[in-house]
């Protein structure tokens, strides 16, 4: 269980400092720029590409996946404390 505590530490850290990332490269593709600005916030441009005028949208949902990684951080750090050592 130790071990598994410290993977998800360092998971936890990992998706924390990566957040944005992770918004723009997993979870746009999968869900559309639409559903994490709104659509009445995405601009699409004749070339194929979009302009979002709601970046409080987009730092809503960067605080979202930051708060997971705290979360998942936390659940490592009580799995490495919870060890009963002899």
């Amino acid at each position: 269980m130790e071990n598994l505590g410290r993977v998800l530490r360092v998971a936890g850290i990992v998706i924390m400092l990566f957040s944005y990332f992770i918004l723009f490269l997993v979870i746009e593709p999968i869900i559309g720029m639409e559903a994490i600005v709104g659509k009445e916030y995405v601009i699409r441009q004749p070339d194929g590409n979009y302009v979002f005028s709601n970046p409080f949208a987009v730092w809503f949902w960067v605080g979202v996946i930051v708060l997971f990684g705290f979360v998942v951080n936390r659940i490592g750090w009580a799995l490495i404390k919870s060890q009963f050592k002899v």
